[in-house]
């Protein structure tokens, strides 16, 4: 049922608008759990290098900084982001925005995760909407790019969702290799 993620983006005065969706083998709350686990972030994205938990606030509140890999046809790099993410575990929703400006000026998103109606499989639409503003607006070749790379991050997270969610149902307890 698992299939590939649908990502669309589009740029409105600057701010590039990221958009991605993927059905997933799993119930709501599984899948929430895994992007609410930010301990084991690292070990189930493939774009995150480390992650380290500097508050955790409210019960369904913490900030979170995130150092994350891109990589764009030969290119490649790093680089980091504080959020704030709010949780809740009700709705099966959870969003963050950036808490610290640095290379970016905005970097907000919002999940998702709703219970498709199967009656022999636990299966979640799961979407994801992004908002990305960097502190300087590139020439439009390079904002091409970095379009590109936008892109290719969200297909990248929804894709670890769903192996996740497989791991987990399958009950492998064992980590993920890291890249």
């Amino acid at each position: 049922m698992s299939q590939e993620p649908d990502v669309s983006m589009k740029v409105e005065e600057g701010v590039f608008k990221v958009s991605g969706s993927v059905t997933v083998e799993a119930d709501p709350e599984t899948v929430h759990s895994i992007i609410r686990d930010h301990r084991a972030s690292a070990r189930v994205f493939q774009s995150l290098q480390r992650v380290d938990i500097t508050d955790h606030g409210k019960d369904d509140e913490c900030i979170v900084t995130q150092h994350s890999q891109w990589r764009f046809l030969f290119w490649s790099g790093v680089y980091s982001v504080t959020l704030r993410f709010k949780h809740d575990p009700l709705a099966h929703t959870s969003s963050f925005c950036l808490e610290k400006p640095g290379m970016m000026r905005r970097f907000n998103g919002f999940w998702t995760i709703t219970s498709l109606p199967n009656e022999k499989l636990d299966a979640s639409m799961v979407v994801f909407r992004q908002e990305i503003q960097l502190a300087i607006n590139p020439p439009a070749p390079f904002a091409r790019f970095g379009g590109q790379i936008m892109v290719n991050q969200v297909k990248s997270v929804l894709n670890d969702i769903v192996t996740e969610a497989s791991r987990m149902k399958n009950g492998d307890k064992s980590p993920k290799t890291m890249n």
